[in-house]
């Protein structure tokens, strides 16, 4: 069976869990341009999306103490951003069920980081766990005082905070928790606020630190800590905080676990002189499976598509757009920090998609990996609603996917793309 990434921490098991993506608007940073920001971060090899926005990823934590599954944060939520609510997805991916999580720990109570506290019935998601919140979050996001004073950006957030909260406050299974607390054996509340009023991190192990939302944009904040965002709460303390973390990172070592930073959003900090760095992991001995969520896992996919199918074909990807549009995903295999696999889908309208490439590593064929891919993306689109995939299989490809259930389909592309004579057009209900 082929596993998701994740990383050993003494005993301890973690595994980022990928939520999706949002494109953040870079007129949020406050005392600078989205033009100065956009040239920054193509000198950084970071495009921009939409001229003026960035792709970041949402990432949640699983931690596995072999008595007890902790989550650190739930993601945004499926309701209202089409971009995000993989979170389930990731966690069963991971061997484990919602229901089997003892403990919730909220680094704050923003959409992207409380939304997946509720199912798609609205109901808890984590029926068996208690959910660990900061005593100065709560008092501030629950307050109705502080909601008629906050700005109108702002304001949204407090009903989304109490929506999430009510049904488990109901069934007693919050409890509030304060900075240097040990709110479980090796895991300390770490004071990080300025963000929000009561943002938290959260240490494990003295080696890993979740931070939250020490960092938004990983190609910019790095280097230029003292940058901050209209969505802070308090700008110039975020900015002190992001400082003081950043620098105890860096002097004790500490593993660091973002909920918008690149790859996993595993890694380590280094410093020289004032400036930071991020490295994310090369996280071995693992297999995972993503849905591309961020530029440089665009480009990683890009580079691999061209050299394992195109070049083979004598030419050059003319479909480099897709992966700036709403109706293609590109979902990728990884042996360890290497892209093993690919495969691309493009939704069709009636609750149809179409396999348009899957591709594994020429070393890595026959292998099973073709099929473990092509599974997960039949899994994925059949929780999505999807009723049908079909595909053009090459006379060579017909076998593996009838072993895998499919059968001769008319292909009826609505595009009206030209198809190869050859190829033979297959289905399956999903």
């Amino acid at each position: 069976m082929l596993n998701p990434s994740s990383i050993q921490v003494d005993h301890w098991i973690v595994w980022p869990l990928n939520d999706g993506y949002l494109d953040l608007d870079l007129n949020m940073f406050v005392g600078t341009t989205p033009a100065d920001l956009c040239r920054t971060l193509l000198e950084m090899g970071t495009k921009c999306v939409d001229g003026h926005k960035v792709r970041t990823q949402v990432q949640a934590y699983l931690i596995d103490t072999k008595e007890q599954l902790i989550l650190i944060d739930t993601g945004r939520g499926s309701k209202g951003v089409s971009t995000v609510g993989l979170l389930e997805k990731s966690l069963l991916n991971t061997g484990h069920h919602p229901h089997q999580i003892s403990h919730v720990l909220l680094t704050h109570f923003h959409p992207d980081h409380i939304g997946g506290l509720l199912n798609s019935a609205g109901a808890p998601a984590f029926p068996n766990a208690t959910i660990s919140i900061p005593a100065i979050e709560a008092n501030y996001w629950l307050d109705p005082i502080e909601e008629t004073l906050s700005t109108a950006m702002n304001r949204p957030c407090f009903a989304f905070a109490r929506s999430m909260l009510e049904p488990y406050l109901s069934i007693g299974k919050v409890r509030c928790i304060e900075p240097g607390e040990e709110i479980l054996s090796g895991i300390t509340a770490v004071e990080a606020f300025g963000h929000t009023p009561g943002h938290t991190a959260f240490l494990a192990k003295d080696k890993i630190l979740f931070w939250g939302d020490i960092i938004h944009i990983a190609a910019l904040q790095f280097a230029h800590p003292d940058w901050y965002i209209v969505d802070d709460i308090n700008g110039s303390q975020a900015a002190i905080t992001r400082k003081r973390i950043l620098t105890q990172v860096v002097d004790q070592n500490l593993i660091v676990a973002g909920a918008h930073l690149t790859h996993s959003g595993l890694g380590s900090v280094s410093r020289k002189s004032d400036v930071f760095a991020w490295t994310p992991f090369k996280i071995e001995g693992n297999f995972s499976i993503r849905i591309c969520a961020t530029p440089q896992e665009n480009e990683d996919a890009l580079a691999f598509r061209q050299r394992s199918f195109f070049d083979v074909r004598g030419i050059k990807d003319p479909y480099v757009w897709t992966f700036d549009h709403k109706d293609h995903s590109h979902f990728v295999l990884y042996k360890e920090a290497q892209i093993i696999g690919y495969a691309h889908i493009q939704y069709w309208p009636n609750h149809r998609t179409a396999l348009r490439i899957i591709v594994i590593d020429e070393k890595e064929q026959r292998k099973g990996y073709g099929s473990y891919l092509l599974k997960y993306c039949e899994q994925t689109l059949k929780e999505e609603g999807i009723q049908v995939l079909q595909t053009e299989a090459t006379p060579s490809a017909v076998k593996f996917y009838q072993h895998l259930g499919y059968s001769e389909m008319p292909f009826d592309d609505p595009d009206k793309h030209p198809s190869d004579e050859r190829d033979v057009p297959m289905g399956k209900r999903l």
